[in-house]
């Protein structure tokens, strides 16, 4: 599939759905977002859809639910995503924003958040730092404020 895909990865109403579609705006030709919650990725969906129309452009938006502290269902929606386009990018945007002051959090929750928050240093460990740099351009991100005409593009 040509193009490039996106893989936001903790989608929401924030920082995901504008970096979303900022991406689809520039360039990008498949956006994939994740989220556990089911009832928000149309929302997200739509939103990011409206701002691709907005501005004449064409983009695959595709919605997965996913709870990335689930390795297994992780490890299946990745190739599920591999089959949606050719993968450029990937977005942790992935938290908890809820929760009880740490003396009344259930300890179940609090280990989920290590797994979720843990997830970066957890494939970096595994992979490696010379597999990572070998297989994959790592290059930069300027984020600018959405409407800024001085945001500039980046490559990840």
């Amino acid at each position: 599939m040509p193009g490039k895909t996106l893989l936001l990865l903790g989608s929401g109403p924030g920082i995901g759905v504008s970096v979303a579609s900022a991406f689809a705006v520039r360039g990008f030709t498949h956006i994939a977002l994740v989220s556990r919650h089911e009832s928000r990725l149309k929302e997200d969906r739509d939103r990011v859809l409206d701002a691709i129309q907005e501005r004449g452009y064409s983009c695959q938006v595709k919605t997965w639910v996913c709870d990335i502290a689930d390795l297994a269902a992780l490890k299946g929606l990745l190739a599920e995503v591999e089959t949606f386009g050719s993968l450029e990018c990937v977005l942790f945007n992935a938290a908890r924003v809820a929760g009880k002051p740490p003396g009344e959090e259930a300890v179940e929750e609090i280990e989920r958040d290590f797994r979720v928050s843990g997830f970066l240093t957890t494939v970096w460990r595994s992979l490696g730092p010379d597999e990572l740099a070998s297989d994959y351009e790592l290059g930069s991100v300027s984020i600018g404020v959405l409407g800024d005409s001085t945001a500039q593009e980046g490559t990840c």
